[in-house]
């Protein structure tokens, strides 16, 4: 089924979508819809996280989440440790 038929339904539920694309074997997959809601909840268009990849840096930044190391969250002093 293609996305053009499904938009409306996903745009009259309440809960927040989005669909990504799947471009096996990369992990970094496009995102193809956001649902209305999504865009009401986070502000987000598909120009602001157009990826998974970069949705992720969007909705984590206090992490310092990247693909060029990750970060240890929960260390007990409310810090994040980031590592690599």
């Amino acid at each position: 089924m293609q996305m053009t038929a499904l938009a409306p339904l996903f745009n009259m539920l309440p809960t927040p979508i989005i669909v990504l694309q799947d471009t096996q074997p990369y992990l970094n997959h496009r995102i193809v819809f956001m649902n209305q809601r999504f865009v009401d909840m986070t502000g987000w268009t598909s120009e602001d996280s157009p990826d998974k990849d970069t949705w992720w840096e969007n909705a984590y930044p206090v992490y310092g989440l990247s693909k060029s190391g990750s970060a240890t969250v929960g260390t007990g002093n409310g810090q994040c440790h980031r590592n690599g």
